[in-house]
């Protein structure tokens, strides 16, 4: 029976619609360090939408710019390759992730991601990340839970079954998901992220969210998603379908080298970066 389920989640996972291929040369474009403004200009300007909606992105109150931008190659000079790459992304896949209204209330959900994304984007800047890679967590805690949107479309018995054991016996939420699906979101997650070529710095905040790497270039993007969801959950932030909140490991402050009290501090302004990300996404 669970391998069943298990064939049928990877052939929904095969089914889904591809990313414009317009989005995939952004990314190769963004990480080519021979790259020029004009470069990036030339690619995100073949999809006329996404230009449109790229220059709408950069103009909302998220970025709060002092004068209005009105050409994309004047935002790619102003905000840099890599954030223009990031609004490009982020454009995309709102685009190709709609969560069914179903077993998981998307309001509530979307609050949830949108929140871990604002705070994966604090955290990182009171970390001292680079600023021009801001956005990229913006963009892991968005998407962490993006399985979840597969889960919830495609197998709405079996997620009601793992939220109401989440709720009734709590327990760790991926141990749910495994013996009631046969995989966990974050497989799910990492299935999809492959599917459209996701970088490893998101493969791995989709991936190990919840049980973060602590060692290799990408395990910063898996800490700072595992304590931005953890906060959010503890604040209360939206639900996406988890009673339980996470413990985070004495080795994970440690490896950051912040503590519960810096991430309280740095999470200040949540709920106004909040208002101001929905109006970006929009």
């Amino acid at each position: 029976m669970a391998q069943n389920i298990v064939a049928k989640v990877k052939d929904s996972i095969e089914k889904m619609p591809p990313l414009s291929p317009v989005v995939h040369k952004i990314i190769i474009v963004a990480n080519d360090v021979t790259s020029s403004a004009q470069h990036l200009t030339d690619v995100i300007q073949l999809d006329p939408v996404l230009t449109a909606k790229v220059i709408r992105m950069v103009n909302s109150a998220y970025f709060g710019l002092p004068q209005e931008i009105k050409s994309l190659k004047q935002a790619v000079v102003m905000l840099g390759i890599n954030t223009i790459k990031n609004v490009a992304l982020s454009s995309a896949l709102m685009g190709k992730i709609a969560l069914k209204k179903g077993v998981l209330d998307p309001e509530e959900f979307w609050k949830h991601s949108i929140g871990v994304a604002v705070a994966s984007k604090l955290i990182a800047q009171r970390l001292g990340i680079d600023k021009k890679l801001l956005e990229e967590f913006f963009i892991a805690g968005l998407i962490h839970d993006i399985g979840k949107v597969l889960m919830n479309n495609f197998f709405p018995d079996e997620m009601k079954q793992i939220i109401d054991i989440s709720q009734s016996k709590g327990g760790f939420i991926i141990d749910i998901e495994k013996n009631v699906l046969g995989l966990t979101h974050e497989e799910i997650g990492i299935a999809i992220g492959k599917k459209w070529n996701f970088e490893n710095n998101l493969l791995y905040a989709v991936g190990r969210h919840h049980i973060p790497v602590l060692k290799g270039d990408s395990a910063i993007y898996s800490m700072v998603v595992h304590v931005a969801d953890t906060f959010s959950k503890v604040l209360k932030v939206g639900f996406s379908g988890n009673y339980v909140i996470d413990t985070i490991d004495e080795a994970i402050w440690q490896s950051l080298g912040i503590s519960e009290e810096i991430v309280f501090e740095a999470l200040t302004p949540l709920n106004d970066e909040i208002q101001k990300a929905k109006l970006f996404l929009q």
